[in-house]
C-alpha cells in the first residue's frame, strides 16, 4: 500500500495524489490518502473529493503502520535513512528534490510536495481521465464552459492571498505583477489574432481594478465556484498565463493539446533557495 499525506491547496493536494498515484500503479497496489494535517490547518480542507480519483482515505490504523508518530516510531524513521529507498517505509521528500521517479517500494508513506510531472508523467493520460468532476454532466451544461472551448481562449490566473496577506508565503512566494501579465499576454498576442481572456483568482477585485490588458476579460472567480470547478474550465481553455501557483499549473497542465501556449513566470519564487528546477514542463514559455 501506498499513503501519501495530502498538505495544502488544491495544486498542491493533485501534485501529491499524482505521485502517489503514479508509485501505487508501478507496483500494482492500492493508494490511500492521509488528510490529517488539515486538521490543524483550518484554512484548507481536503479537496480531490471533487474527481474521480482512484485512492481510499487512509485509516488511523493505516497512516500509523507506515508513519508512526510515537517516539518508537521516529526513532525507526531515523534508522531507516540508513536504508536503501527501496526497502523504506516512509520517506520525506528531500529540499533539494528528486526530479523524477523515486526508486521506493510498494510499502511507503509519502511526504512532500512532488512539484514535477517528471514524478507522474509515465501515467499523464490516465490522469487526465481521472482529474475529470463527478458532477461532469450538470458541469458541461454551464454558458461558462462552452465558450472556454472556443479557439481564442485564454485562461489567465491571479495568485495572490495569503501571498500577500501572509509574511512567510509573501517573502517565500511573492506575486506577478501587472507588467508580467501585460508581457504574457503580448507573447500570446503574437499567435492568436482576438485573444479572450478568462480571468481566475483568489482575489478577483485586485484582478478587475489592475489588469486592463486591450483584450474583452471576463473574471470568472468570484460567482461560487468551486476550486476544482474553476480549475476545470481553466483547463478547457486554449491557451494559458499562469502565476506562480500550483494551482494554474495544473490548469495549464491538464490541457494536453501539443500546440497550446503556456505562459509562466520566469521567477516563481520570491525566496532563491526554494527549489524550481524541473518545475515547468518543456515547452513552457517564461516571462
Amino acid at each position: 500500500m501506498v499513503i501519501v499525506r495530502l498538505m495544502g491547496g488544491l495544486g498542491n493536494q493533485l501534485f501529491q495524489y499524482a505521485a502517489g498515484r503514479a508509485l501505487a500503479h508501478r507496483h500494482g497496489v492500492a493508494l490511500k490518502l492521509d488528510p490529517a494535517s488539515f486538521a490543524s490547518n483550518p484554512l484548507r480542507r481536503y479537496a480531490l473529493d471533487a474527481f474521480h480519483i482512484t485512492a481510499g482515505i487512509a485509516t488511523a490504523g493505516e497512516a500509523e503502520r507506515l508513519y508512526s508518530r510515537t517516539l518508537a516510531g521516529r526513532l525507526r524513521r531515523r534508522l531507516e535513512r540508513l536504508l536503501p529507498l527501496h526497502r523504506r517505509r516512509y520517506y520525506r521528500e528531500p529540499r533539494a528534490r528528486h526530479m523524477g521517479p523515486v526508486p521506493l517500494g510498494p510499502d511507503v508513506y509519502l511526504h512532500g510536495y512532488w512539484q514535477t510531472e517528471k514524478h507522474f508523467e509515465s501515467i499523464a493520460p490516465l490522469l487526465r481521465k481521472e482529474l475529470t468532476l463527478r458532477d461532469g454532466q450538470a458541469f458541461e451544461r454551464r454558458p461558462l464552459v462552452r465558450v472556454v472551448d472556443g479557439n481564442d481562449s485564454v485562461s489567465l490566473h491571479v495568485r495572490r492571498g495569503d501571498y500577500v496577506t501572509a509574511p512567510r508565503p509573501a517573502a517565500a512566494h511573492g506575486t506577478c505583477s501587472p507588467e508580467y501579465y501585460r508581457a504574457a499576454v503580448a507573447v500570446i498576442e503574437t499567435r492568436v489574432a482576438r485573444p479572450r481572456l478568462f480571468v481566475f483568482s483568489d482575489e478577483p477585485d485586485w484582478g478587475r481594478a489592475e489588469l486592463d490588458l486591450g483584450h474583452p476579460t471576463t473574471h470568472v472567480s468570484g460567482g461560487g465556484l468551486s476550486d476544482a470547478e474553476e480549475l476545470v474550465p481553466m483547463g478547457r481553455c486554449r491557451h494559458h498565463v499562469i502565476a506562480n501557483s500550483s494551482f494554474s499549473w495544473w490548469g495549464a497542465w491538464l490541457d494536453a493539446r501539443p500546440d497550446t501556449i503556456v505562459v509562466a513566470p520566469r521567477r516563481w519564487a520570491a525566496d532563491p533557495s526554494l527549489p524550481t528546477r524541473d518545475l515547468l514542463p518543456p515547452g513552457w514559455l517564461q516571462r
